[in-house]
């Protein structure tokens, strides 16, 4: 799958492989990577992008024009804000949810990208840290914490 993923990022990101969808079905459902997370992120960055262009369509149908500018932006951001996970963010599994089924849930297109808003955008705050080798270190040094 490695080599796949590698493949399609070197030719052609505008279609979405099956295999890559069934990718993100799966860490969906278990929460579990099998895939290296710069390969994954990078799934995640086109899924994202495709979904985001989807609903600014649906948005742009339903309320005439949008300010082109501004949904640039607000795309730039959240694939912005995925990409700068050095590692997988706690909410991965729920990113992954929404991106799969999120439309289902979220029939309001605005509604919906505030969902994914809400989950690139609050794992900075609780997740990073947990991966940082010294803090974990010293979480586990009793005389560290202040136990004994």
């Amino acid at each position: 799958m490695d080599d796949f993923i590698r493949a399609w990022i070197s030719k052609d990101i505008s279609s979405f492989p099956d295999q890559l969808q069934d990718l993100i079905v799966d860490i969906s459902n278990t929460g579990r990577l099998t895939i290296d997370w710069p390969l994954v992120r990078a799934v995640l960055s086109v899924k994202l992008k495709h979904v985001v262009e989807d609903c600014f369509e649906k948005m742009k149908n339903n309320k005439g024009e949008l300010d082109k500018e501004k949904t640039q932006e607000q795309e730039t951001e959240l694939i912005h804000q995925l990409l700068s996970f050095q590692t997988p963010p706690l909410t991965l599994q729920r990113l992954c949810e929404l991106l799969v089924k999120g439309e289902k849930w979220y029939g309001n297109p605005t509604k919906y990208l505030k969902a994914i808003d809400k989950v690139l955008f609050i794992s900075p705050y609780c997740g990073e840290e947990l991966y940082d080798d010294e803090l974990l270190e010293s979480t586990n040094d009793p005389a560290q914490s202040g136990f004994q």
